[in-house]
């Protein structure tokens, strides 16, 4: 990636990507800035567009949508610029809430096949790890997923670069499938979803569960639905 030269196309939505609102369903909720915005996102300098969330079905979303040219244009940014050293560490405790509320709809067994999309620095790839799973996970972040194998110890076969638009895995594949606080970050979510889920060869073994984490309102906590399939 160039870093002195940010290159981007900007698409409007005109209707919820996931339900079909229309922009009066619509409301705005702040700014997105390309890079790390910090406590005082005013005093940065950058590219910002709108935050809005649907009315209807609460998706967060960008508008109008960034799309780079190079996905390395918006995520090529090394996590040190977002996270402070204490990040990197996982405690016993991370992500034990979604891996327990799993346990609840789908009997579990030991090496049970799991993917996380938007893997960052594997954090989550650990946890499932740890409570058994076969983890794998897909990540658009070249730094990111670098630092996830040289820091995190994760495994560059397990954690494979790129978007979910781009990953190809074979049909029925995975028992648990999570997308941690990504949706919103996605170009079109609901194609995303039913390439996991519903499309032909979907990865979702279709007697297991996926989970979707999606960020709300600031005033709010993290929402997680779970899609029994």
């Amino acid at each position: 990636m160039d870093k002195g030269l940010m290159r981007y196309t900007f698409e409007p939505v005109v209707r919820c990507n996931m339900c079909g609102a229309p922009g009066s369903e619509h409301r705005v909720l702040g700014r997105r800035l390309n890079g790390h915005q910090g406590a005082f996102p005013k005093r940065k300098m950058g590219v910002a567009v709108s935050v809005l969330q649907c009315r209807r079905c609460t998706l967060i979303f960008a508008n109008p949508q960034p799309r780079p040219f190079d996905l390395q244009d918006h995520y090529g940014v090394p996590p040190e610029a977002y996270w402070q050293e204490s990040y990197f560490e996982v405690s016993e405790h991370y992500f034990k809430g979604v891996i327990d509320r799993f346990k609840v709809l789908a009997p579990f067994r030991s090496g049970m096949k799991a993917l996380d999309v938007g893997a960052g620095l594997g954090k989550a790839m650990i946890a499932l790890e740890r409570a058994g799973f076969d983890t794998y996970g897909v990540e658009p972040s070249i730094p990111f997923r670098d630092r996830a194998i040289s820091r995190m110890g994760r495994d560059p076969n397990r954690l494979r670069s790129g978007g979910i638009e781009e990953a190809v895995y074979d049909a029925g594949q995975f028992d648990f499938i999570t997308f941690g606080a990504v949706l919103e970050h996605l170009y079109d979510p609901s194609a995303s979803l039913a390439k996991a889920l519903l499309a032909a060869p979907r990865w979702i073994n279709p007697y297991r569960s996926t989970l979707i984490a999606m960020v709300c309102t600031p005033g709010d906590q993290r929402r997680i639905s779970v899609a029994r399939q």
